[in-house]
């Protein structure tokens, strides 16, 4: 993969309360201020997207599926339609968010975009970082792996 990749990421961390609990994060016409913003500035500019999706009661957060289901209204031929996706689960249990991988492409066909069809779930993800926050070796071959199969997917 190239070392020169522009990228942004998007954390449900930063999803504070006045951008997803507010009643105008319905409107149809993207009047949401903060919403809209990530829209036009990230989302809509972006071709490809990766996913890193924890596990969460064996599915996807529901916050994602709320911030998904929000940013759908407002220009989602835009947003999602006809973009690449690689998915990335984490989890600390066994299946590295298996099912939960499943249920974000249903909704991603849903929304028309191209999901790659090798997802990584990542199992005992606790384990393969030290105390420093550095991935073992391991793990940072895992994901080259992944990251080049990405790239041969976009270049398709």
């Amino acid at each position: 993969m190239k070392e020169s990749v522009k990228t942004h990421l998007v954390s449900l961390e930063d999803l504070n309360d006045e951008l997803i609990i507010d009643q105008i994060m319905y409107d149809k016409e993207g009047n949401h201020p903060g919403l809209k913003m990530l829209q036009e500035k990230h989302l809509i500019p972006a071709k490809n997207w990766i996913w890193v999706v924890p596990e969460y009661n064996g599915s996807i957060p529901g916050i994602l599926k709320l911030w998904i289901d929000i940013c759908s209204l407002y220009r989602p031929q835009d947003t999602f339609h006809h973009k690449k996706m690689a998915l990335v689960g984490v989890s600390t249990g066994r299946a590295g968010n298996l099912r939960g991988l499943d249920h974000l492409t249903g909704i991603l066909h849903h929304l028309n975009a191209r999901v790659m069809p090798f997802a990584l779930p990542v199992s005992s993800v606790h384990t393969f970082m030290d105390a420093k926050g550095h991935f073992n070796q391991d793990m940072l071959e895992v994901f080259s792996k992944f990251l080049n199969k990405f790239e041969e997917y976009i270049n398709s």
